[in-house]
C-alpha cells in the first residue's frame, strides 16, 4: 500500500503515525534506561559525572514523553455521539483497558511465585506489590480522562479542563508529596501519591503531562488535516522552548521548598515544564524526521499503537516473571559495560520482535488472536497456581 494510499484511507493516519513514532520513540528510550539502570555498575555509570549525568537527565523525559503523546493520541481514539458524549463501545473499551492495565501492573509485581504463598510473605514484601509503575498509572489517568469526557460535550471544552488540571496536577505535586501518605492512609493508597516507598511514578506530577497531551491532541485536532504536520514542526518547538524557559527559573525557585523529597526532580513543578517544553520539541523533531520516512507510517503505527506491549515484554525479558531468575536478577549491576550494550540491543530486538511476531501474525490469522489470549490467560494460572 502506498502512502497515497494509507493517507486516502484513513485521514488522521499520517498525523496519528508521526505521533505514534514520538510515543515508540519514548519507550524505547525508557526501555534502554532501565536496561543500563539494571546492569551496568553504580561506579562506572554514575549520574553524578559526565557523561551520564546527561543520560540521567534525559531519562527523566523518557515518561513525559509517552505520557504527553498518548494524551494527545486518545483524543483522536475516543469517540463521541451526537450529544457529546462518549459513545458506550469506546467506554467499555477504555474500562476494560483500566482493569488490563491494573492486573498487568500488580501481577508483574507480585513478590511470590504461587498465589497461596502470599499468606506466608512478610509484611514488608507487600511494599513492593502495592508500588506504582506506569501501567497502573495510565490506568488511574484514563480514569481521570474518562470522567473529563462525562463532564464535557466537545473538544474545545475537554481541551481546556484537562489544561488546568493538568498546571494544577503540575503545581500542587510538593504539596501533595510533602504529605504523611502512609501514615495516613493504607499503603495501596499512598504509593499512588509519593515515592517514598518506591514507587516509580506518583498521579502527581506524572498524570499531569497526560493531560497536558489531551491538551495537545484537542489543539491538533483543531488544527485543518492538511497542516497538522507543519503545525507539529513549526509551532510545537516554539512552544516548547517557551514553556521550558519558563520552568527554569521556577525549578530554582521551588528547590527552596523546605522538604526533603525522595526525588527532587520528580517533585519540583519548573522541571516537569522543562520536561515537558523538551518533548514538544522532540514531538516537533521526530514529526520532521517523520516526514522524510512517511512511507514507513504503516511501521511507526503498528509499534506506536503497541508501545506498552513492547514496555511489557521488556519487563518480562528483563526482570522475569514472579520470582523466576532473570538477566536483571542474576547480573544486577554487575556487568560489562561491553555486554551492557549489547544486553540493551538484545532487549530491545526482542522486545520488538516478540510484539511483531505476534501482531502480524494476529492480523494474518484471525482465529490466534483468541488463542493467543487463551493462551496467556492458561499460562498465568499455570505459574500462579500449580
Amino acid at each position: 500500500m502506498t502512502c497515497t494510499k494509507i493517507m486516502n484511507s484513513n485521514n488522521n493516519s499520517s498525523r496519528i503515525a508521526a505521533l505514534d513514532l514520538a510515543r515508540i520513540i519514548g519507550m524505547l528510550m525508557m526501555i534502554q534506561g532501565h536496561v543500563i539502570d539494571s546492569l551496568a555498575p553504580v561506579s562506572i555509570a554514575n549520574v553524578n559525572d559526565f557523561p551520564w549525568n546527561i543520560w540521567h537527565f534525559f531519562r527523566g523525559v523518557t515518561a513525559p514523553i509517552f505520557l504527553i503523546v498518548s494524551g494527545a493520541v486518545q483524543v483522536f481514539a475516543n469517540n463521541r455521539d451526537q450529544s457529546g458524549l462518549l459513545n458506550r463501545l469506546t467506554i467499555n473499551k477504555r474500562v476494560f483497558t483500566v482493569f488490563k492495565l491494573l492486573f498487568i501492573g500488580y501481577f508483574l509485581n507480585l513478590p511470590v511465585r504461587k498465589i497461596y504463598d502470599l499468606i506466608y510473605i512478610d509484611s514488608s514484601l507487600w511494599q513492593s506489590f502495592y508500588q506504582v509503575n506506569i501501567l497502573q498509572l495510565l490506568a488511574m489517568t484514563l480514569v481521570i480522562v474518562l470522567l473529563i469526557y462525562f463532564f464535557t460535550r466537545t473538544d474545545s471544552q475537554l481541551g481546556v479542563i484537562s489544561l488546568v488540571l493538568g498546571i494544577i496536577f503540575c503545581f500542587a505535586t510538593p504539596l501533595v508529596q510533602s504529605q504523611p501518605w502512609f501514615v495516613n492512609y493504607p499503603d495501596f493508597i499512598g504509593e499512588y501519591f509519593s515515592l517514598e516507598h518506591g514507587s516509580h511514578f506518583a498521579i502527581f506530577p506524572f498524570s499531569g503531562y497526560m493531560l497536558f497531551g489531551i491538551y495537545l491532541g484537542t489543539t491538533i485536532k483543531s488544527v485543518s488535516k492538511e497542516n497538522r504536520l507543519i503545525y507539529l514542526k513549526t509551532k510545537l518547538p516554539v512552544y516548547g522552548l517557551l514553556i521550558g524557559l519558563l520552568g527554569i527559573p521556577l525549578y530554582y525557585i521551588f528547590l527552596k521548598y523546605p522538604y526533603n523529597f525522595p526525588n527532587v526532580n520528580n517533585a519540583n513543578p519548573g522541571m516537569v515544564l522543562i520536561r515537558t517544553g523538551i518533548v514538544l520539541e522532540i514531538i516537533g523533531a521526530v514529526t520532521f524526521l517523520y516526514s522524510k520516512f512517511e512511507k514507513y507510517s504503516e511501521i511507526f503505527s503498528f509499534f506506536g499503537q503497541r508501545a506498552l506491549f513492547v514496555y511489557i515484554a521488556h519487563i518480562i525479558i528483563l526482570y522475569g516473571l514472579l520470582d523466576m531468575p532473570s538477566i536483571g536478577r542474576v547480573f544486577n549491576k554487575n556487568l560489562e559495560m561491553i555486554w551492557v550494550y549489547i544486553s540493551v540491543a538484545a532487549v530491545l530486538s526482542l522486545s520488538l520482535l516478540f510484539v511483531l511476531f505476534i501482531g502480524k501474525t494476529s492480523q494474518k490469522y484471525s482465529f490466534l488472536k483468541p488463542v493467543y489470549r487463551s493462551i496467556i490467560v492458561f499460562y498465568i494460572l499455570y505459574i500462579l497456581f500449580y
